[in-house]
């Protein structure tokens, strides 16, 4: 955890914390979209291990961080937020645009 807070990214942060704390696999923390994120602790609808959804569980400082980082970081990298827009974005070689995140 060090390491990720030393490189300041707040997409590292936010990716870390959840597979931290939720045992939660790559590819599915790598397709969370807005609309997951419920503010009393879930993550609800994810799609898991053989396409099927789950609802996981979340530490209040890890949804408290993810809100925040949806509030605050997410608009300046994706423009408009919508439920459907992806959660984690990941930029490319320099100068290239925003994609979201994948497996």
């Amino acid at each position: 955890m060090d390491a990720v807070i030393k490189r300041g990214r707040p997409r590292d942060i936010g990716m870390f914390l959840i597979l931290r704390y939720t045992g939660m696999r790559r590819e599915s923390v790598a397709t969370l979209k807005v609309k997951h994120l419920d503010r009393t602790g879930w993550l609800r609808g994810v799609v898991v291990k053989g396409g099927t959804t789950r609802d996981i569980p979340v530490p209040e400082p890890v949804i408290a961080y993810l809100l925040t980082y949806a509030k605050e970081v997410l608009p300046s990298i994706a423009g408009n937020v919508t439920p459907e827009t992806p959660r984690l974005w990941s930029k490319g070689d320099a100068g290239s645009s925003a994609e979201p995140c994948s497996r």
